[in-house]
């Protein structure tokens, strides 16, 4: 029951991150089928989402994981609730890396019992790479290329563990 409740808000905290401009409700613009993706809350005012930061925090995870871990971590994933201690404090720190600090602190309070992470390509200063959280109903993405990170929510649609 406690995993249930920590996988539902953390979705919800995904979804309100990943919400819309414009509003919900009868307010809210009618989304078309495929606007299954959009851009998250962007970081508050005089903060920014650094490269070499989101570089540095997944190298830190990548670095405690085993020689079975390593490979997982590109497919299918790791669930996050089969990770060690430090393991999870280092998912956090890629999150925390990723996410302006509103952002961060909505989905560290919630939990991330349940929830997967991916990584995509080699993570490198020039290179282009991903990194997906996700679970059910959501997916937060962190994408580094040509030093920018574009982070983007996908909704149900999306991956799920």
């Amino acid at each position: 029951m406690r995993g249930s409740l920590l996988v539902l808000g953390l979705t919800l905290a995904v979804a309100a991150a990943c919400a819309p401009a414009g509003g919900t409700g009868a307010d809210a613009p009618t989304p078309t089928p495929a606007a299954n993706v959009s851009a998250c809350a962007a970081p508050m005012p005089g903060t920014s989402v650094a490269p070499e930061d989101v570089l540095d925090a997944t190298k830190a995870l990548m670095g405690t994981l085993d020689e079975d871990q390593r490979p997982a971590l590109a497919s299918p994933g790791l669930s996050l609730d089969s990770l060690s201690a430090v393991q999870r404090a280092a998912v956090l720190g890629v999150l925390k890396a990723g996410l302006s600090d509103r952002d961060y602190r909505q989905l560290a309070g919630a939990g991330i019992d349940g929830y997967r992470i991916r990584v995509l390509g080699t993570p490198t200063a020039g290179g282009a790479w991903t990194v997906q959280v996700g679970g059910v109903g959501s997916v937060l993405d962190f994408t580094v290329s040509n030093g920018v990170v574009t982070t983007s929510c996908y909704g149900a649609a999306g991956w799920s563990s």
